[in-house]
């Protein structure tokens, strides 16, 4: 499956794999994630859900001011869906970069 985690760094890692934890890489400090999908109109990389290893995204765990996000996905409006605050835009709440 389609998942993601979000380390203390502010690193999005992506990945197809079973378990959130096989995103890890040694030194990461886990604050949740759950899954994405790009928008079938390839405009919008949507976050959501949560991990079953690490629970929600914990966004103001985040200790540097940007996310780390993969070039793969520049160019795509980069969503958070939460189930009680609706969509966020994460770039209008987070510098953005591109790794």
């Amino acid at each position: 499956m389609q998942k993601f985690i979000l380390t203390s760094r502010g690193v999005l890692r992506f990945g197809d794999v079973c378990y959130h934890k096989d995103l890890l890489e040694p030194g990461d400090h886990c604050i949740g994630g759950g899954y994405w999908e790009v928008e079938p109109s390839g405009m919008s990389l949507r976050l959501h859900g949560l991990s079953t290893d690490f629970g929600s995204p914990k966004w103001s765990m985040v200790r540097t001011e940007s996310l780390k996000v993969p070039d793969r996905f520049r160019g795509l409006a980069l969503l958070w869906e939460d189930a009680y605050e609706g969509s966020v835009n994460l770039p209008a709440e987070w510098k953005i970069e591109y790794v």
